[in-house]
């Protein structure tokens, strides 16, 4: 018999006559799996996080000097560029008892940062650092710069000798040591042990100095390699602290 076009066809059932579709059971376990199942998660993605190399440590000079130094430091930074490369520690002789203005003086006649220098801080390159009065400058493994309260060095506390040992102490052969005008023999022992390590020492000519005894008892030694001016001194510091070091 002809099948009548209004009658569903056999697969549906008749309860959609009225023109729905009623969907199988196989329809609706479908359904109730999707609605079952847990949500779609995200991808996961693991995070390393590492920390940003850090920059090496700045090559590091150190400067000292008394009567007659503070002309000589004037000339010799203010002919070193701000992009200088590596950082400069200064020790002059200081009264213990007076607030000091050398930072303050010397930074008007220099690009470089000059600031007292503060324990536990790191040397930056383009930074001079002076040492505060009654304490000592010194050099420790990081490196980082320390203040110290042990005994006055050749009547002075700031001293050379105390720097330029700790320098020659860490950094070895890549210690650079300069003594400029002064009286008495502050640096001359610091000197022999900065030469002892293989590292360089620069002495101011006794032409320029107004005050030569002190450069002249590091030059005593044996262990000074360069006897210069402040503006020889400077145009060497540019070459020995820009040379890359392994």
């Amino acid at each position: 018999m002809q099948q009548d076009l209004c009658d569903p066809p056999p697969q549906v059932d008749s309860r959609c006559r009225g023109g729905g579709y009623w969907p199988g059971a196989g329809t609706f376990a479908t359904v109730r799996a999707a609605v079952a199942a847990p949500p779609p998660q995200p991808p996961r993605f693991l995070l390393i996080l590492t920390p940003a190399p850090s920059a090496p440590p700045p090559p590091l000079a150190a400067i000292g000097g008394s009567a007659g130094s503070f002309p000589a430091l004037l000339e010799l930074l203010g002919l070193l560029p701000a992009g200088f490369p590596g950082a400069l520690l200064v020790v002059v002789h200081l009264e213990p008892n007076r607030r000091s203005i050398l930072a303050q003086l010397l930074g008007r006649a220099t690009g470089l940062e000059v600031a007292l220098a503060r324990g536990g801080e790191r040397p930056r390159a383009g930074h001079v650092y002076v040492a505060p009065p009654d304490r000592h400058l010194l050099v420790r493994r990081g490196p980082r710069l320390s203040l110290g309260a042990g005994p006055p060095e050749c009547y002075s506390r700031p001293a050379l000798d105390p720097l330029f040992a700790s320098l020659a102490a860490v950094c070895g052969e890549r210690a650079v040591a300069v003594v400029l005008s002064g009286m008495g023999r502050d640096g001359s022992r610091g000197v022999a042990e900065v030469h002892r390590r293989g590292g360089t020492v620069i002495a101011q000519s006794a032409a320029t100095a107004s005050h030569a005894s002190m450069p002249g008892a590091a030059v005593a030694t044996g262990g000074v390699d360069h006897v210069l001016s402040p503006a020889q001194t400077a145009e060497l510091l540019m070459q020995l602290l820009t040379t890359p070091t392994p």
